[in-house]
């Protein structure tokens, strides 16, 4: 993929992480130049696209992002806030942002096809050309998205 068709991935991530934080979580969204977390305190969550073309994005979301966006989203306690309950909300994120992603990168009315959300260790390198990195301050906590650059076309 060509620096311009990176570049304009990059840009459908960011518009679609922020229509997804703003419009769910009320929060404001914005993109950052910052490493990817990584270690216990990250759950990485991956989602596979399965039509029109196969290809992979992964949130890994801290774990203090996921407890803000869970007390913003269902309006409960830290106490009530489980590791269930942070993968349900980075799977439900990630899920949203696939959605609005394919929706830009495809042509109007193009049907798509998403496997579901699977928290686990994510098997993707920053550094692998054939990703496309992009992190985010949520109300100044972290979050970063890593999708497969297939998912803009061949």
């Amino acid at each position: 993929m060509d620096e311009q068709n990176s570049e304009r991935l990059r840009r459908v991530i960011a518009q679609a992480v922020a229509a997804t934080i703003e419009d769910m979580a009320f929060s404001i969204v914005e993109p950052v130049e910052d490493a990817v977390p990584t270690g216990g305190d990250v759950i990485s969550t991956s989602l596979r696209l399965i039509e029109p073309r196969s290809a992979e994005l992964w949130l890994l979301l801290p774990r203090d992002t996921g407890r803000a966006l869970a007390r913003s989203l269902y309006s409960i306690e830290d106490a009530a806030i489980t590791d269930a309950l942070l993968r349900d909300v980075a799977g439900e994120l990630l899920n949203t942002i696939a959605g609005n992603v394919m929706r830009a990168v495809l042509p109007p009315d193009t049907r798509f096809e998403l496997g579901l959300p699977e928290a686990g260790p994510g098997a993707f390198s920053a550094d692998d050309c054939r990703r496309c990195t992009c992190s985010f301050t949520i109300d100044g906590m972290s979050m970063t998205v890593v999708a497969d650059r297939r998912i803009a076309g061949p």
